[in-house]
């Protein structure tokens, strides 16, 4: 199967050699025409990288694999680990080609800092946000710190990981402008045509008996839905960046605690304790990580029962941010690509775009605000002006008294 982008070229090409013939276009006309471009835009994909998700206990079981004297596995298992906390792109670590370093998109030495514990990177602009209109600049011009807080599981801890890494490096300081992951001689940026056999031999000395099935890719779609389990959904957009949910979303901000404590409920979402019996079929994190799940909503609905169901001793399922009480989200299908956005309603007609807005509106809404009668008309009180104690001074829109002035007499 070829690229979309090769196929497009293909039709390009064809007509413009139409045109040099002095004939007409032959897409002047076609009925149809973007709706088919738009169809083949999406089902054609890049050969060579899948897609699958690569499930939580591989990545477990490879990390606990990895020889620590072997500097290609011990950067593996870090770029796997960044890859995972950070929801990102395989383009951000690793570019194209050796001379295809852009200041403004790739992963360098200075955008990593040790923070409160754990790390933060300074993303770039990606192929979603080229232009970099959605970051919030907070980690300099066009970069944004996305925060990695720390994990108690040795395995999945980065701190353990980079260490090593630093370890094996030559010795000195590193420029910052250079690149963060290396090649194997260690003067070159690690590509991504380096990065995927890498990946693969990962998963391979962990168990893996199909590490061809699995690309870089397949990280950010398992962290993805260990998030959104484990945290939110909402959280999981905001971290990685997506435009799903609502597209206010990706302008929306995690707070540093939460962002802080994302990397240890994903870890702790997949544990469960070896004396403990195992869950049904249907809940338990093993289907819900198989390839066959009943899909995505089904499956964090299940794992938001799992939490409810799971027997005594075994490691807590973290709920996800529910909305205040009297509030309900509210599904509108589209016929975009993202398929609808979604809002949220509460009592008395309040609306908001995100949790995190109805949250902050419902906590408004909780405060009683005393209105006196003597400096604001009874017309002008409101539900949203007066607390629930208050309906007795309620004036409704039918029984308002009329601002028309009366009639009066007119004398022939």
């Amino acid at each position: 199967m070829y690229p979309s982008s090769t196929i497009s070229n293909y039709v390009w090409a064809l007509c413009a050699h139409v045109q040099l013939d002095l004939q007409a276009d032959p897409r002047v006309n076609v009925i149809g025409w973007p709706f088919f471009m738009t169809s083949v835009t999406v089902l054609c994909y890049v050969p060579g990288e899948p897609r699958k998700r690569v499930p939580t206990s591989l990545i477990r079981d490879a990390l606990a694999a990895v020889d620590h004297a072997d500097f290609v596995q011990v950067q593996t298992a870090l770029l796997v680990l960044f890859l995972y906390f950070t929801f990102q792109r395989s383009e951000l670590p690793c570019p194209k080609t050796y001379d295809g370093l852009d200041p403004r998109k790739h992963l360098f030495v200075k955008h990593m800092q040790p923070h409160d514990g754990g790390s933060r990177w300074a993303v770039g602009t990606t192929k979603a946000d080229p232009r970099a209109e959605r970051l919030s600049n907070d980690a300099g011009p066009g970069r944004e710190w996305i925060v990695v807080g720390e994990v108690d599981d040795e395995l999945f801890d980065m701190r353990t990981w980079l260490a090593l890494f630093y370890a094996m490096l030559p010795p000195g300081p590193r420029l910052p402008d250079s690149p963060f992951f290396v090649s194997r001689d260690k003067t070159r940026p690690l590509i991504y045509s380096q990065a995927l056999p890498d990946l693969r031999t990962f998963l391979r000395n962990g168990g893996c008996d199909n590490p061809d099935d699995f690309g870089l890719h397949g990280i950010r779609s398992e962290a993805f839905i260990t998030c959104a389990g484990a945290v939110s959904e909402e959280a999981a957009v905001i971290q990685g960046g997506w435009s799903t949910i609502t597209t206010a979303s990706r302008y929306d901000r995690l707070t540093l605690p939460v962002a802080k404590s994302i990397a240890s409920k994903m870890v702790s979402f997949h544990v469960v304790s070896p004396s403990s019996e195992p869950a049904s079929t249907s809940t338990s994190p093993e289907a819900l990580r198989s390839a066959g799940d009943p899909g995505i909503v089904a499956a964090r609905a299940a794992a938001r029962i799992t939490g409810a169901t799971r027997p005594a001793g075994t490691t807590r399922v973290h709920q996800p941010i529910t909305l205040p009480a009297g509030w309900k989200r509210v599904w509108h299908p589209t016929s975009g690509r993202q398929g609808g956005y979604a809002t949220f309603e509460g009592p008395h007609g309040a609306t908001a775009r995100s949790v995190r807005d109805a949250t902050q509106k419902a906590a408004v809404a909780a405060v009683p605000r005393r209105v006196a009668s003597s400096t604001i008309p009874r017309t002008a009180l409101s539900v949203e002006s007066a607390g629930s104690d208050y309906l007795e001074d309620l004036v409704t829109y039918e029984n308002r008294p009329s601002s028309r002035p009366p009639p009066s007499n007119r004398s022939r």
